[in-house]
């Protein structure tokens, strides 16, 4: 197809195909932008799906967590009296996975836990109740700032807070110690 500019007109003002027919410029533009709008949003959408799967895709569901605290068990049984440290009733909590708070969800915390009761009471406490303390313990950790948890000095803090939150819920029993048995700060 052979193009023709007109005699007497600016090169880009008017352009004729062979039949005569003037052809706009613009033309070109009407059909290429919603192209490329639609390819941007085809490439917004695969993003969004790609980053939700690659760090969201190992989240246990609802579901999961709650199989994982229901069916926790004890494994080790003791004299109640004078608990040494490790010989009390352990109950595995779930991955707790939180963003601390100023980092505008840039930022995540996974901690995973093991509490160490006074009683196989709690045990079956702690599996009951294990919704509301789940709440409890992610607000708690949600409300600190990433250099307050990446700061290892405060690990002992975060387990006598979290001991007070935890132990205000329980009625059967207490939980003596919390043992970190993951902590995944990025």
């Amino acid at each position: 197809m052979a193009i023709d500019v007109v005699a007497g007109a600016p090169e880009d003002s008017t352009i004729m195909d062979e039949a005569g027919a003037k052809k706009s410029p613009f033309k070109k533009v009407i059909i290429i932008v919603p192209v490329v709008l639609l390819l941007l949003a085809v490439e917004i959408t695969g993003a969004y799906y790609t980053i939700s799967w690659f760090f969201f895709s190992n989240m246990p569901s609802q579901e999961e967590s709650a199989v994982v605290s229901d069916t926790s068990q004890a494994i080790v049984s003791v004299n109640q009296e004078k608990l040494e440290k490790g010989q009390g009733e352990l109950f595995e909590f779930a991955d707790i996975i939180v963003n601390p708070a100023g980092t505008a969800g840039r930022r995540y915390l996974v901690v995973s836990m093991t509490f160490e009761t006074s009683n196989k009471k709690v045990l079956v406490e702690l599996a009951e109740k294990g919704p509301i303390l789940r709440d409890a313990l992610i607000t708690f950790l949600a409300s600190k700032t990433f250099d307050y948890v990446a700061d290892v000095a405060n690990l002992e803090n975060l387990r006598s807070e979290m001991l007070n939150i935890l132990n205000q819920y329980l009625q059967k029993g207490r939980v003596v110690r919390i043992y970190f048995t993951g902590y995944i700060l990025q």
